[in-house]
């Protein structure tokens, strides 16, 4: 047999004894198991820089196509969305959505744009390079995007 079964080998043994830390990718399974080979091979840092971009990867994939990232990239352009009542960006998504032919693409209302914000948050905020807050204030919703560091200019 070859060199591969062999590190298949030496990967199972050493494996009760390894801890992945906890996973911040969809795919957890593939995280940890990443992890514990990398480990085993005294990779383990190598790994962990590779996850971050694994993130975004994954956030690409899933999001692919996806009007809100147009539109978001968009106002981004112009610096940090302030904090403001998700119907209020909500507006302004439209606004941009339809200046770039999206807004047929876009969810229907306020409440809907609040839920799809909230169901896709990790992955807009790895694809742009973001920080989405949201809170609750006398019971409105308020959402504040911040740019990351590779927004700089």
């Amino acid at each position: 047999m070859g060199r591969r079964p062999r590190r298949l080998g030496r990967v199972q043994d050493q494996f009760p004894k390894l801890k992945p830390p906890a996973p911040v990718l969809r795919v957890a399974d593939f995280e940890r198991l990443g992890h514990c080979i990398s480990a085993v091979f005294d990779d383990a840092d190598k790994w962990q820089t590779m996850v971050p971009r694994l993130k975004v990867a994954q956030a690409h994939f899933a999001l692919a196509g996806d009007a809100l990232v147009a539109v978001l990239r968009k106002l981004l352009e112009h610096g940090d969305v302030s904090e403001q009542k998700t119907s209020e960006l909500y507006a302004e998504v439209g606004h941009v959505a339809g200046q770039l032919g999206l807004d047929f693409q876009l969810p229907m209302n306020a409440a809907a744009f609040t839920t799809r914000i909230n169901e896709i948050q990790d992955g807009l905020e790895a694809m742009l390079d973001v920080k989405i807050a949201t809170r609750t204030l006398h019971g409105h919703t308020l959402i504040r995007v911040t740019r990351g560091a590779s927004w700089a200019s």
